[in-house]
C-alpha cells in the first residue's frame, strides 16, 4: 500500500489485490458462470426479471430449464452454502440455509451490464503501473513485484482462511438449533432461535433440561 502511495496508485490497491487467486475469486467465478447460465436462457431471465417478488427454488420446479439450473445451483450450494450472508455469526443463516440470497446475488448480476471476471481490470492497473518511469529501473521493478507478490499473499491467506473457517459455523449453527428446539420443548424458551440471544453462562445453567424445564 505504501509502495503504491509514492507511486500515486493508491487506490488501486484493491484491485490489484483482486487478481489473487483465493477461494473468494473461485466463488465469485461460479457465482458469475450461474449468472450467465441464467442469463443465457430467455425463461430463466425473465424469471430472474422479474421484480414484483423474490426468487425461490419453487419457481422453478415447473420449468425444464429450470430444473436443469437446479441441478447446476445445488452444486454451487453444495461447494459454497457455507458462506456466510453478512458475517460469521451462527445465528445468521448462510447461502446453504437461505437460497434466495444467493438468487438475489444472481439477479443483480444478471441485471448489470458486465458479470465478467475482474481479471480484465486488474492487467490494465497492472499495465499502468509498471509503465511508471520509476518502475524502468530493474531494481524498483523488482521491489514493487515483490511487494506485490506479498500483497497477494496475504490476501490469499486472508480470504481463504476466511472460507475455510466458515466451513464450520453451518454446522455449529444446526447444532445450537437443536440445543434450542430440545429446550423449547422443556419450556425453558418459546422459540429454538432465542438461543443465539442466551449468554453463555446461561446455557452452562440449562443443560441438559430436565422434565421440569431447565436444570439448575
Amino acid at each position: 500500500m505504501i509502495t503504491l502511495g509514492l507511486l500515486g496508485l493508491h487506490e488501486e490497491f484493491a484491485t490489484l489485490a483482486a487478481g489473487t487467486e483465493t477461494k473468494t475469486t473461485e466463488t465469485d467465478r461460479a457465482l458469475a458462470d450461474l449468472a450467465r447460465r441464467a442469463r443465457s436462457d430467455r425463461t430463466l431471465a425473465q424469471l430472474f426479471s422479474e421484480t414484483r417478488r423474490p426468487v425461490r427454488v419453487s419457481h422453478f420446479a415447473d420449468i425444464p430449464a429450470g430444473r436443469r439450473f437446479l441441478v447446476s445451483f445445488h452444486q454451487f450450494l453444495a461447494a459454497y452454502g457455507h458462506r456466510e450472508a453478512l458475517d460469521l455469526h451462527a445465528s445468521l443463516p448462510g447461502w446453504g440455509d437461505s437460497p434466495s440470497t444467493v438468487f438475489a446475488l444472481l439477479k443483480g448480476m444478471i441485471d448489470s451490464a458486465d458479470i465478467q471476471p475482474e481479471q480484465v481490470g486488474v492487467a490494465n492497473v497492472e499495465r499502468r503501473l509498471f509503465l511508471r518511469a520509476a518502475l524502468r529501473i530493474g531494481s524498483v521493478r523488482h521491489l514493487v513485484e515483490r511487494q506485490l507478490g506479498r500483497g497477494r499473499d496475504y490476501t490469499q491467506f486472508r480470504e481463504d482462511t476466511h472460507f475455510n473457517t466458515a466451513m464450520a459455523r453451518p454446522v455449529v449453527r444446526r447444532i445450537l438449533i437443536e440445543y434450542g428446539r430440545r429446550m423449547a420443548e422443556v419450556g425453558a424458551l418459546t422459540d429454538p432461535e432465542q438461543i443465539f440471544g442466551l449468554p453463555r453462562q446461561d446455557l452452562d445453567l440449562a443443560w441438559p433440561p430436565t422434565s421440569h424445564g431447565c436444570a439448575t
